[in-house]
C-alpha cells in the first residue's frame, strides 16, 4: 500500500481537543510561535524551570510541519565542520556548543523518564560509511581537534585496500584501525565493494511527532492553569516594544506578552516590526534558506535491531541515510520500518511550499537506484506499506542553530535553525530560553543570533 505521506504522522492518533484562538485581554508572560518539537520542548523547559504563563500559536497542527516530516534521527551533529567553528569562534566556544548539543542526549532521558514517555526512543551506535576521502578527513578532524566531547566508544575502521589509505595524515594515525574490506561491508550491511570506511557516532531514532504530542497532553494536564495551546492559529504580524510584544494573529486578533520566541522554520509570512531598535524582519527571513529532503520508507517482515546508517557515496560528499526500527503500523511485531532519504532540492521561494507538493518522480528513482547498488537485497521481499514525503528543512547563514535573545531587542528570542539535524539541538535550545528567561543572564555562544 502506497502513502504520499510521513509514516511519523500516519501513526500519529491525537485524542485531546484542538482549541482555536479566541479574544485576549489579559497579558501573558511569554508566547511561542511553533508547534513543532523546538516549540513544544521551549514549552516544557519554561513550564518546568520558570513560574511563567505560555501559549503556543501553531499555524496548523502540532508536529505537522518538519518535526512530523523528518527522517526520525537522533544525533549530536553539527553539520557544519568543527573545525571551521574553531576558526570562527574559538576552541572554547566550539567545544562548549558541542558539550551543549551532546547535553540533549541525558535531557531526553529525563523527558522519557519524568512524563513516563509511551513513544518508543531507540538509542544505539549508529554507523556512516564512505567512498571517498573527503567526509573521512572531515570525521577524523572533527575527533582530531574535539577528543574531550567525543562520546565513548566510537571508531573508525579503514580497509587494508582503501585507495586514499596512504593520503590520510600522520597526525591521524591513532584515530582509526585498518581491517579488511569485509568487515566494514558487514557493519554498513551491503554488498556495494566502494566503500572503504566505516566509523560509528552515538545515534538513535524516533517518532519526534509522536513524542511532541505525548508532551503537550502532559503539559496541559500538569499545567493547565498557566498553559495555553492554540492550533490553526497564523500569526501575521509581531510588534516589538521595549517591555513587551503585540502578536497579531489570523489577521484580526492582537495578544500582548512580555516576551515571543520563534520556534519556526523561519519560513512563516511573518512582519516584524521593531519599535525599539533596528528593524529586524528582512534581516530574519534573509539570514534562512530553504532545502526540500525527501524520504521513502518500507515496511516489512524484519527482525534486525534498529539501525541508522548515513551513506557518503559520492567524491562530493553526497549521501544518503537510513534508519530502521519496530513498526508500530504493521499487523504483528515482527515488522520494521525502514526510511530512507537523502536527496535534496534548494527551495527558491520558501513560502510556496507545502507538504502535499507532488513528489517528483526522478527522486523515487534516485532512491531506489541507491536502494538497489547499495543494500542487501531486502527490500525485494514482500512489505506491507510503502511511504513517500518529504520536508522542508531550514538553514542558517552562519550554518548553526539560532538559539537566544535576538540582539536588536531582547524581547524576542530564537530557537529554530534545524540545520538538517534538529531534534537534539532544539531540546538544548529549550533548556536554554528557560535559563535565560530565568536569570536574564546571557552567556556567549556559537548559537547566539547574530543575524
Amino acid at each position: 500500500m502506497l502513502h504520499q505521506q510521513s509514516p511519523w504522522l500516519y501513526e500519529l492518533k491525537t485524542s485531546r481537543k484542538a482549541y482555536s484562538f479566541g479574544n485576549y485581554s489579559e497579558r501573558r508572560d511569554i508566547v511561542i510561535i511553533g508547534g513543532g518539537i523546538a516549540g513544544v520542548m521551549t514549552a516544557y523547559f519554561l513550564l518546568t524551570l520558570t513560574k511563567k504563563n505560555v501559549v503556543l500559536l501553531e499555524g496548523n497542527t502540532i508536529a505537522s510541519g518538519a518535526t512530523g516530516h523528518n527522517a526520525g534521527q537522533l544525533i549530536s551533529y553539527l553539520e557544519k565542520p568543527f573545525e571551521e567553528i574553531v576558526e570562527q569562534y574559538g576552541e572554547s566556544l566550539a567545544l562548549e556548543g558541542q558539550k551543549d548539543i551532546n547535553s540533549g542526549w541525558d535531557l531526553l532521558e529525563d523527558i522519557k523518564k519524568t512524563l513516563r514517555i509511551k513513544t518508543p526512543i531507540y538509542i544505539f551506535e549508529g554507523l556512516s560509511g564512505c567512498v571517498s576521502a573527503k567526509p573521512v578527513y572531515t570525521h577524523l578532524q572533527n575527533r582530531f581537534l574535539r577528543p574531550q566531547v567525543s562520546h565513548q566508544n566510537e571508531f573508525c575502521l579503514i580497509a587494508d585496500d582503501c585507495p586514499f589509505l596512504e593520503a590520510i595524515p600522520s597526525t591521524f594515525s591513532d584515530l582509526y584501525t585498518i581491517v579488511p574490506r569485509k568487515v566494514i561491508l558487514d557493519l554498513l550491511e551491503t554488498h556495494d565493494t566502494s566503500y572503504s570506511v566505516a566509523f560509528t557516532a552515538k545515534k538513535g531514532c524516533m517518532n519526534s511527532a509522536m513524542f511532541c504530542e505525548e508532551v503537550i497532553e502532559y503539559l496541559l494536564k500538569k499545567y493547565n492553569d498557566r498553559f495555553e495551546v492554540h492550533e490553526n492559529a497564523h500569526v501575521s504580524e509581531i510588534i516589538l516594544n521595549k517591555e513587551d510584544v503585540y502578536t497579531r494573529v489570523n489577521n484580526e486578533i492582537s495578544l500582548i506578552s512580555n516576551k515571543i520566541v520563534l520556534c519556526t522554520n523561519g519560513f512563516r509570512n511573518i512582519k516584524i516590526i521593531n519599535r525599539a531598535g533596528k528593524t529586524i524582519s528582512s534581516e530574519l527571513h534573509e539570514a534562512l534558506h530553504g532545502k526540500i529532503g525527501f524520504m521513502k520508507a518500507y515496511t516489512f517482515k524484519d527482525i534486525k535491531k534498529p539501525v541508522a546508517i548515513s551513506y557518503y557515496n559520492s567524491k562530493d560528499s553526497d549521501y544518503f541515510y537510513l534508519t530502521r526500527r519496530p513498526s508500530t503500523i504493521s499487523t504483528d511485531n515482527h515488522h520494521n520500518l525502514v526510511s530512507i532519504g537523502g536527496p535534496e532540492h534548494f527551495l527558491a521561494d520558501k513560502h510556496t511550499y507545502t507538504t502535499d507538493h507532488a513528489y517528483p518522480k526522478d527522486i523515487l528513482k534516485k532512491i531506489d537506484v541507491f536502494i538497489e547498488k547499495t543494500r542487501i537485497n531486502e527490500f525485494k521481499e514482500h512489505y506491507e506499506h510503502v511511504f513517500v514525503w518529504h520536508g522542508l528543512m531550514g538553514y542558517t547563514k552562519k550554518g548553526l542553530r539560532l538559539i537566544g535573545p535576538d540582539i536588536h531587542n531582547k524581547v524576542l528570542m530564537y530557537n529554530l535553525g534545524c540545520n538538517g539535524v534538529g531534534i537534539l539541538p532544539a531540546i538544548f535550545g529549550g533548556k536554554k530560553i528557560a535559563l535565560f528567561v530565568n536569570d536574564n543572564v546571557h552567556k556567549k555562544s556559537i548559537f547566539d543570533p547574530n543575524i
